[in-house]
């Protein structure tokens, strides 16, 4: 029987929310295979961003997961909903911060760069969830899986390049997976950038290995590599997001790993530093001074979006309104840079409609992650660990169109979604239902065996 034949009364063109899973191919089907070979890479090359196109912010995974859109659609089977009953606000939300910018962008100069920001926010905010949605929960929990390792195997090639490869082979490799100030950005191509995808990497990979998903040996060995690449980022954010989510997952899932992973956590960099081992270079100079002395000003550039901020707030108090256009800001601004600060950002360059929209947003994923941890703690530790990672990075990162922001923390809100969400099972052939008497003869000749 075909998908076409299975549809149900009363659909369009495949755009009801029914139309999750509603046809269970065989496991040779060519669809089928290229549909899990694209999400699959898609998803694991997500923090790879220097792998794009020059001078064009279109990344190899965008190409990856756009082609498993278009597979999907052919195949009717994108979800409308994959948020749930969140996923009303949350389109408002969205509708609500482009519109707004939009008009801003108007008002100024016009929408010219709306029309480049713009379509990027859509696919990150709106396609890319339709698209995880319109997969079941076992395999987008291992697409998140796919995900942390492509962040693992990124570390890896940034040590090699810093401290293992000979010069003739890292000449060849990307110049931005070591900075020119001994930071490795890795494939995420910027300290910064590099550490939040190591704190959604740790906390997705301690996840599993507590969940035992994972080996505990490989998940030691990951979170190994993810913290020395973490101290080689020399971020500050990288460090306390990381610190954040940990922190999060651990006390959300409670319980008998509490204690444990707790005193791991605490007792191995102790150790560590205790016994007088060295550090990174780059972390001693743009972190460690910082924590040792409680002050923030020493940290990294810290003093300088701490300007950026005071003077966004000022630019503020004309734009509540209609705020300046997308990337107009760094025009005004006496540094000619963003203020560092996706809310702030959204206030001065869409007004006070952006800025209430971009909060609704991470109102409405703070929502879906508390509302799942009273339903399992471990699926809702995960998503709101994931949620403030993002959320910590929101208040250091100016505008968050780029793929390895909102997409990974969806990704993880719906793989773990609830079991009741709003989806309605496509009806099936019926199936033969083995009768009691059968029942009873299996089980009577297996007792006497």
């Amino acid at each position: 029987m075909t998908q076409r034949a299975i549809r149900p009364a009363g659909s369009t063109f495949g755009w009801d929310g029914a139309f999750v899973r509603p046809y269970r191919a065989p496991a040779s089907s060519p669809a089928l295979r290229l549909q899990i070979m694209l999400m699959l890479a898609g998803c694991g090359l997500i923090s790879w961003h220097l792998l794009r196109v020059p001078e064009v912010n279109l990344t190899i995974s965008d190409v990856l997961l756009a082609a498993a859109t278009l597979v999907v659609l052919v195949r009717y089977r994108l979800s409308i909903r994959p948020l749930g009953t969140m996923s009303y606000i949350w389109i408002l939300c969205v509708l609500a911060f482009l519109g707004a910018l939009l008009m801003s962008s108007v008002a100024n100069y016009g929408p010219g760069r709306w029309v480049i920001v713009a379509p990027q926010y859509v696919f990150s905010l709106v396609i890319l969830p339709m698209l995880f949605g319109s997969f079941t929960k076992v395999f987008l929990q291992r697409c998140l899986l796919w995900f942390a390792f492509g962040i693992v195997a990124s570390q890896i090639l940034g040590l090699a390049a810093k401290y293992a490869l000979p010069l003739s082979v890292s000449d060849l490799l990307p110049d931005k997976l070591v900075l020119p100030n001994d930071r490795i950005g890795a494939m995420a191509g910027e300290g910064n950038w590099n550490g939040a995808m190591i704190g959604f990497g740790m906390v997705v990979i301690m996840h599993f290995t507590l969940t035992r998903s994972l080996n505990w040996i490989a998940g030691l060995a990951c979170l190994g590599v993810l913290s020395w690449a973490l101290l080689e980022t020399g971020s500050v954010t990288g460090l306390l997001a990381t610190v954040a989510g940990i922190a999060t997952l651990i006390l959300a899932r409670g319980g008998r790993s509490l204690a444990g992973w707790a005193l791991l956590v605490v007792a191995v960099p102790a150790i560590y530093v205790g016994f007088g081992y060295p550090l990174p270079e780059i972390f001693e100079q743009r972190v460690a001074g910082a924590l040792a002395s409680g002050s923030l000003e020493q940290a990294g550039t810290f003093a300088d979006r701490s300007r950026l901020i005071a003077e966004s707030w000022e630019i503020a108090d004309d734009t509540l309104l209609v705020g300046l256009g997308v990337d107009q800001y760094r025009i005004l601004s006496s540094d000619g840079a963003p203020v560092h600060n996706f809310p702030l950002l959204a206030l001065t360059e869409g007004g006070l409609l952006a800025a209430i929209a971009v909060v609704g947003m991470f109102l409405a994923m703070f929502a879906m992650a508390l509302m799942r941890l009273g339903e399992e703690r471990s699926s809702g530790a995960i998503m709101l660990a994931m949620v403030v990672v993002l959320a910590v990075f929101s208040l250091a990162i100016p505008h968050m169109y780029t793929r390895i922001w909102f997409p990974p923390v969806l990704l993880a809100l719906i793989a773990f979604r609830s079991a009741d969400m709003p989806f309605r099972p496509v009806p099936r052939r019926d199936v033969p239902v083995e009768k009691p008497a059968d029942r009873t003869v299996f089980q009577a000749g297996a007792d006497d065996a």
